[in-house]
């Protein structure tokens, strides 16, 4: 007997469903096994990097990294749990701190690509304003700032602290977000504040640092002979807007999950429902590349390894140093 139109068309989905529930736990134990590892070593090379170095840019890529080493071990391994076999292990209180701690981490990291990308903004519009500054404790009051920012968002989305004991796979939100309780506006600010603020305004800081750089950059080779697209400054800048532009990929299923959740219905169909259902798997492999990519800019494996001579040291230096001065005498 043929299946009707609309079994037909649930099929596609329950199959990707079901797949999801699989693969889930297999992808989240690759990001724990690969993620740790090069978050660990990631917080040496940058500690390395602002002792020895005092390359105080190192200060976003620590806390970036801290922030997903805690991300890992306080709740990768329950989580994929949680997807293999249905429930919770460690009960209530402790599935609220879980809960709570991922929602912090990823609130918190957009709100870190920010602090990062007006620390360099301010490097090539105000120069002398930063060089007069302390660096070290200016870096630390601004991450403390966006850490604050992140705690209140997520403490007002008191959500996290009603966590069910045993959660289901079947529940994509994890209880993270009630719309009875919570309301749709509350929900809508969230998620603006949350991660389309500072995902957007990252991209435009990261968008006009590039294009001031750009600006200026024939004029510094002809006179002085240096090329700026070679400096750390313009490479780490369009590293970040494409890990910022891959943050923003990620949103969009999100959105769709927000109006299929809290409206009643799915305004842009099955295909993209399935989309947002990998949304959250996907989103821990930005753990991934964002370390990588941490791991392997500004010779960072030389530095681990103690192989950084005096020659070296004076090149990496000069970059960040060099570029300050021209972008002050052209008085940008």
């Amino acid at each position: 007997m043929p299946l009707s139109n609309s079994t037909q068309s649930d099929i596609p989905f329950e199959f990707f469903y079901k797949l999801y529930g699989i693969s889930a736990p297999v992808l989240i134990i690759i990001v724990i096994i690969i993620g740790s590892i090069l978050s660990v070593i990631s917080i040496i090379i940058n500690y390395k990097i602002i002792k020895r170095m005092r390359y105080y840019q190192s200060y976003f890529y620590l806390s970036i990294s801290a922030s997903y080493l805690i991300l890992i071990i306080f709740c990768l391994p329950f989580v994929a749990y949680q997807y293999a076999n249905n429930g919770w292990i460690f009960g209530n209180y402790y599935c609220k701190f879980v809960g709570y701690i991922r929602a912090f981490v990823f609130t918190l990291v957009p709100y870190l690509l920010l602090a990062l990308s007006v620390y360099r903004y301010l490097f090539i519009v105000q120069s002398e304003f930063m060089l007069n500054l302390e660096l070290p404790k200016f870096i630390k009051k601004l991450l403390v700032f966006m850490a604050v920012i992140a705690s209140i968002i997520n403490l007002a989305n008191f959500q996290v602290f009603r966590i069910n004991k045993a959660i289901s796979v079947d529940e994509l939100d994890y209880c993270l977000i009630d719309n009875q309780s919570m309301g749709r506006l509350v929900t809508a600010i969230y998620f603006i504040l949350g991660f389309t603020f500072p995902l957007t305004c990252c991209f435009v800081v990261q968008f006009i640092s590039i294009y001031k750089m750009e600006s200026f950059r024939n004029v510094i080779l002809e006179r002085e002979g240096y090329d700026l697209r070679k400096s750390n400054c313009f490479k780490n800048t369009i590293i970040t807007m494409i890990l910022t532009i891959c943050f923003l990929v990620m949103v969009g299923p999100l959105v769709a999950h927000l109006f299929q959740n809290y409206f009643g219905f799915f305004i842009f169909g099955k295909p993209w429902l399935i989309y947002s259902v990998f949304a959250y798997v996907l989103s821990y492999f930005v753990v991934i590349v964002h370390t990588v990519i941490f791991f392997f800019t500004n010779n960072y494996f030389k530095i681990l390894c103690n192989k950084v001579n005096q020659v070296q040291y004076t090149e990496m230096q000069s970059n960040e140093s060099y570029f300050n001065m021209t972008c002050e005498s052209l008085k940008l």
